[in-house]
């Protein structure tokens, strides 16, 4: 009497009906001979992904970033890609044509969408029509290594055809298998289910990962975490189930396999980044540049799909042709084994052997009332055929070596695919680098000590305005032109004579330059037209257009930061260019990076651009950390003084660009190239000089030292009784991190420049006011007016070139008892309440302020934030500004 098989417990029971369902799943998606494809298409020898694939790489490669008209576009040649691979395929099936000739056709493809682009493209984004763009080399580079690859695999499989014997093998060979009993509940169970989390981490992070990016903002909170719970609960029970969990971790294979790991990789880090909220990642995929992320995830995946595809499925090729000499291998060989061999109910003929999507052979017996089918590894099959079919390592070629072959196989495919693409993007790293601004050296149209002479005698008794403004992003604009607007507010917006700012707070003054006369008539529109264009995504314009093969050969990321600075400011005519700029000194601080002398300057025999390209051992580093200077100033003579160590050149630092035709915009971008997003931007100066210059933050994110050494230079060279009193206001929106943590030294390196040019900076402001003796408390004053700090702390209001759609402020409430912890609120508010909470601060425009709502309670931390605060308060004081009454009538 045979024993009753113990009952599998209910989750056991589960995991074979999911193992099941999966199982037929893959048949029915997979199946090259008998399935969907054979029975309704009339194509045999591949699953659904052989057209699928294709017609999304190419859908996805006349898309590049999306806009609607190509998007129709992308979806009519998609149509039409596909009626056509569907007429061939059923062509080479009918004619039982090589599976090579359906991969050329597929690379023909490519190669011709890469021609069109390449000559009638172009290599520029385009609203409309499609444009060469970066994923269509990596294309064509992926054609070009699968092609060497089978030129490769015939070499490599000449050696196995003779001997091999895998053929007889084959006949006593077992490959179906029954299910194995399913295990009883144990501790060894249990701890096997614990194991899987860890043995396949990214089986269990991939999926939630690529939900958190495509999530809507709302429901972030909501939906990752139910995907990690699904991922973490069929993983615990692939470790009960170890069938189930090969399919499981099937389903996921083609996400964690050669360049899809890659892609995945980054996509879990950029998950968590989202998740966590680190704005930077926050901002961008919360809003419509998550188009264009998802298209370049996307196109990257299908990619790396499509290229393992015919990867694997030529081999498999090969793998069929080695059991069945004499036959094409296209899809399936019979496999009737010998009646020694039978070791299941499956009968010992009617078998057969066949690709199984691209990378597995199945084993399969299929009639009227019975389907069984068994799936292997396509070089698992291998071994097991040679173990079975001859034990003991008598098999001839070894399996050993057949692995071998396929392994070298794939490494060379591979190998050749990442050597084009790397070498193609040495060859294009060392190539010519466009310049952002190519300028030409004039006068400039204002004389800094002549023009405060001249405003001076103008104003009186009423000190000239001097505004530094840091560097700090979107955040930085706003802040500086909420600044700007209470000077304006309290009439003294005509005092302001003098602007110097990096990145942000720069960009802010270049567009306050450009439109000065309407914003200090107090034109409310112009107010709000300025506070609109310093919140544009000016981020998702650069994200637009970063693929296109302009910017991954000769141009650089900056070039689009400008560019959309331009579409999106609309500066009026004739106050576009430094040199149009004549009622205000303006200093845009950018950071050093190299410099390049050209030795052909002489008669300008080769541009700057080819020279340095040519040389690149001619351009040298020793400025790098030093200023750059774009300003339609002059000075009377060196800002900086002789350095103490030898050797060093006074005559090279700051390096001052006097080009009255360099536009605002331009200018702007230059001073806001943020590392290590922006590569260093090349600005060439007639034909002689190169100088990369990267983000004005870099050497100090206040802006201010390079303008008190010019306020000082100028008022050392006045008469005592001609110098003007002077009010100098320091706008600074620099993010805040005061937590410590052990990193290294890291924040000692990143935080000694800030320092060190603090001491700098207040040893020329006293120098500045030694040159006014006994008066300068009544002539000199120094308002440094730093954002509230809950308003800049790490993780709220971010520095990226984006306003955010939302922004999380948190408050610790300080009002506790003696020896009690800090009571932790927090409020979210829209972007646009944001602009409103920073204008009201600085005593907006009446009834701008909000008036309830998280908003007006952010506006009132803020203020409370800055109560005990000399520099706000006396800010307050020059300026008119009071507490908004809305938020405070208690």
């Amino acid at each position: 009497m045979n024993a009753v098989p113990p009952k599998a417990a209910p989750e056991l029971s589960f995991s074979e009906r999911l193992d099941d369902k999966l199982r037929f799943k893959d048949l029915k998606w997979r199946r090259t001979v008998g399935g969907t494809m054979e029975t309704k298409h009339g194509i045999r020898g591949h699953s659904p992904a052989v057209i699928v694939l294709p017609t999304l790489l190419i859908g996805l490669l006349v898309l590049g970033s999306p806009t609607p008209a190509r998007a129709g576009i992308s979806a009519v040649v998609m149509l039409v890609v596909a009626l056509a691979l569907r007429a061939q395929l059923r062509f080479t099936s009918r004619t039982n044509g090589p599976i090579g000739v359906d991969f050329g056709v597929q690379a023909a493809l490519v190669v011709l969408l890469f021609v069109g682009t390449w000559y009638w493209g172009g290599d520029r984004y385009r609203d409309v029509a499609p444009y060469l763009h970066l994923f269509i080399p990596l294309a064509l580079a992926a054609v070009m290594a699968l092609v060497l690859g089978q030129l490769a695999l015939s070499q490599l499989c000449k050696g196995l055809a003779s001997p091999n014997g895998y053929p007889v093998y084959l006949t006593e060979t077992e490959l179906f298998a029954s299910r194995e009993p399913t295990p009883k509940w144990s501790a060894g169970v249990a701890l096997a289910a614990l194991a899987m989390p860890l043995r396949a981490p990214l089986a269990l992070l991939t999926i939630p990962a690529l939900v958190t990016l495509l999530s809507p903002p709302a429901w972030i909170n909501y939906v990752p975490p139910g995907f990690f719970v699904v991922c973490l609960l069929l993983l615990l029970l692939s470790g009960v189930n170890e069938r189930f969990g090969f399919m499981w971790l099937l389903v996921q294979r083609n996400l964690l396999r050669g360049g899809a790991f890659v892609i995945s990789i980054f996509a879990i880090a950029l998950a968590v980044a989202r998740y966590t909220g680190i704005t930077y990642v926050t901002t961008i995929f919360d809003s419509a540049a998550w188009w264009t992320i998802t298209a370049i995830f996307a196109s990257a995946y299908v990619l790396a799909w499509w290229f393992d595809y015919w990867c694997y499925r030529l081999l498999t090729v090969q793998v069929l042709r080695m059991l069945a000499p004499g036959t094409l291998g296209r899809d399936a060989i019979p496999y009737d084994i010998t009646a020694s061999a039978k070791s299941t109910s499956v009968p010992l003929q009617g078998r057969l052997l066949q690709a199984h999507g691209s990378d597995r052979v199945l084993a399969i017996y299929e009639s009227n009332s019975t389907l069984r089918f068994q799936a292997y590894d396509t070089l698992r099959l291998i071994e097991l055929i040679a173990f079975s079919g001859r034990p003991g390592g008598k098999a001839k070629p070894s399996p050993a070596l057949v692995r071998s072959r396929a392994t070298n196989y794939l490494a060379l495919t591979m190998g050749a695919f990442l050597a084009t693409v790397f070498g193609v993007g040495w060859h294009l790293h060392e190539g010519e680098q466009a310049a952002e601004t190519s300028v030409v050296e004039g006068q400039p149209p204002l004389d800094l000590k002549e023009f405060l002479l001249s405003e001076g005698k103008k104003a009186g008794d009423e000190p000239l305005v001097i505004v530094a403004a840091s560097g700090g992003g979107t955040r930085a604009a706003i802040y500086t032109a909420s600044v700007l607007e209470a000077v304006t507010r309290a009439g003294k917006g005509q005092r302001v004579v003098f602007v110097s700012g990096v990145s942000g707070g720069g960009a802010a003054l270049a567009y306050f330059a450009a439109n000065r006369a309407k914003l200090i008539s107090k034109d409310e529109s112009a107010w709000n037209d300025f506070y609109e264009a310093m919140r544009k995504p000016f981020i998702q314009d650069v994200l637009v257009r970063s693929t296109e093969w302009y910017m991954v050969g000769e141009g650089r990321l900056g070039m689009l930061l400008k560019d959309s600075f331009e579409d999106r400011w609309k500066l009026p005519p004739h106050h576009q260019k430094l040199g149009e700029i004549s009622d205000l000194g303006i200093m845009l601080n950018t950071s050093l990076a190299g410099k390049f002398t050209n030795p052909y300057s002489l008669n300008c025999a080769e541009s700057l651009q080819a020279a340095e390209s040519e040389h690149p051992s001619w351009a040298s580093s020793n400025l790098a950390g030093g200023r750059l200077l774009l300003t339609n100033l002059a000075f009377s003579g060196d800002l900086s003084q002789t350095p103490l160590e030898p050797g060093a050149n006074v005559a090279d630092l700051p390096v001052l660009i006097h080009s009255p035709g360099v536009r605002l915009e331009e200018a702007a971008a230059l001073n806001a190239n943020f590392p290590p997003v922006f590569s260093n931007a090349a600005i060439d100066v007639g034909c002689k000089t190169r100088y990369w210059v990267t983000d004005g933050g870099a050497v100090d994110n206040r802006g201010m030292e390079m303008m008190l050494f010019a306020l000082k230079q100028a008022v050392s060279k006045m008469a005592p009784a001609d110098r003007p009193r002077l009010q100098i206001v320091i706008a600074d929106a620099s993010a805040l991190s005061d937590s410590f943590s052990q990193d290294r030294g890291i924040s000692s390196l990143s935080g000694a420049g800030t320092h060190f040019a603090s001491h700098l900076n207040s040893e020329l402001y006293a120098e500045i006011r030694a040159a006014y003796g006994d008066q300068a408390e009544q002539m000199v004053h120094l308002t440094y007016v730093m954002m509230p700090d809950i308003l800049r702390q790490s993780g709220s209001f971010g520095t990226h070139w984006m306003l955010q759609d939302s922004i999380r402020i948190r408050h610790a409430d300080r009002t506790t008892p003696e020896g009690g912890e800090p009571r932790e609120d927090s409020a979210r508010i829209p972007g646009e309440q944001m602009i409103r909470v920073l204008r009201a601060l600085q005593g907006g425009p009446p009834g701008s302020a909000p008036r309830y709502g998280d908003a007006c309670k952010v506006l009132c931390w803020a203020w409370n934030d800055k109560l005990s605060d000399p520099n706000w308060s006396a800010f307050q004081k020059e300026y008119g500004i009071s507490a908004p009454a809305a938020c405070f009538k208690h």
